[in-house]
């Protein structure tokens, strides 16, 4: 049976013997994945963030220019004045799934789940036999009792109880 709910940064995909934190949620994307601090240093990692933090500066760039040219006077119109911030706002929404990670967690491997306000915090064992906290922010009410099942082997019975399912 497999599980999936969304976090902030993306989404958690449970299977029996693994959770996968992924940023769309597509199963697909799990099969290429490794365990946290399983491999080196990673180029693709480094020009991915890259890309972000430029993205983000150019944002910014645009809307401090932005904010100079209307208070120097020369034209302060309602237009860039609401669409500067929602500019802003939908830039940071889509940004949002590129700062989640992408790794997996054998659930043989974890030592904890436990309830940190409308977070779950899951320590685990990673690949270098390191213990690890990883903290999981955003998650639905009703998830974060299942979450904290986890490591008891809990998966949703055959009803499912609102939970979002599917089979192999």
């Amino acid at each position: 049976m497999k599980v999936w709910l969304k976090y902030q940064y993306g989404f958690l995909n449970i299977d029996d013997e693994f959770i996968y934190v992924t940023k769309t949620g597509n199963w697909s994307e799990t099969n290429d994945l490794g365990e946290k601090n399983a491999g080196g240093f990673k180029t693709a990692d480094v020009l991915r963030k890259l890309k972000v933090i430029l993205f983000v500066v150019l944002i910014a760039s645009l809307v401090l220019c932005s904010v100079l040219y209307m208070f120097a006077g020369k034209n302060s119109s309602l237009t860039l004045i609401i669409g500067i911030p929602v500019l802003a706002y939908f830039a940071y929404q889509y940004m949002i799934p590129e700062y989640g990670a992408a790794f997996k967690i054998p659930r043989s491997k974890i030592e904890s789940v436990a309830r940190r306000g409308d977070s779950v915090v899951v320590h685990f064992e990673d690949a270098r036999g390191e213990q690890v906290e990883h903290l999981f922010s955003g998650i639905e009410p009703a998830w974060i009792a299942f979450m904290e099942g986890i490591k008891d082997g809990g998966l949703p019975n055959e009803e499912g109880e609102g939970v979002r399912m599917s089979r192999d």
